[in-house]
């Protein structure tokens, strides 16, 4: 049987994230018939603020004693599939962080601005935390993890004359943007870890101390 996420119809099609606990947020995944699959199986629409993301696929494998029809499998299937199982992370390819490596974002522009004595030491900042832009002049926080894979891309766009940012355009996510151009499937599940992380499994940061700061911007500058 084929789930897929709620059509929006008003506001009683959207309910409570099991995560955040925000009302009027959470999309079920539903059967041909409207029925939802599991109250916890669905897709927060804050992707930013909770990212809950738990797709059916997830969940048939957390719980292999149901089968597709959410009917219970015999003691003898159930071994067969195994009912420990670890969740598997979904990854970008590291291509795309590497393409989108320059400093032609409007952030960037201004923090150049402010450091013409030292451009030398914010491209290795630069360089080392991955900074990428997109072709609008966005700036693209990878957040990527110790093991060196790719969790997510965060899209926010800055003013170039300040270097404030743009609140009222939003975030968005290389994820996000990949499923609408069919590159990634639409059950392809954002799993964050902290912007930076990967430069914890660097021998020459192993004894220095790490600071956890709010946002992305501060952490790099």
């Amino acid at each position: 049987m084929a789930y897929q996420l709620e059509k929006y119809r008003n506001r009683s099609s959207r309910h409570t994230c099991p995560k955040c606990r925000r009302t009027k947020c959470f999309t079920y995944y539903v059967d041909e018939n409207g029925q939802p699959l599991d109250e916890s199986v669905g897709r927060c629409d804050h992707e930013s603020g909770c990212g809950y993301h738990y797709p059916p696929k997830e969940y048939f494998r957390d719980y292999p004693e149901k089968d597709v029809n959410g009917t219970r499998l015999s003691p003898n299937r159930i071994i067969a599939k195994g009912i420990h199982r670890s969740k598997s992370i979904d990854a970008i390819p590291m291509e795309y962080v590497t393409r989108s490596r320059n400093d032609d974002s409007h952030l960037i522009h201004f923090l150049f601005s402010l450091q013409k004595d030292n451009e030398a030491v914010l491209k290795r900042v630069l360089d080392d935390y991955r900074i990428g832009a997109t072709r609008n002049g966005e700036t693209i926080f990878w957040q990527i993890d110790k093991d060196n894979h790719v969790r997510g891309g965060k899209i926010i766009a800055y003013n170039k004359e300040d270097g404030h940012r743009i609140k009222d355009k939003g975030v968005n996510w290389v994820h996000s943007l990949l499923k609408k151009q069919g590159v990634f499937n639409q059950d392809w599940t954002l799993t964050q870890c902290l912007f930076g992380e990967h430069l914890l499994s660097s021998s020459a940061n192993r004894y220095k101390v790490v600071a956890v700061v709010e946002s992305e911007k501060t952490g790099h500058v």
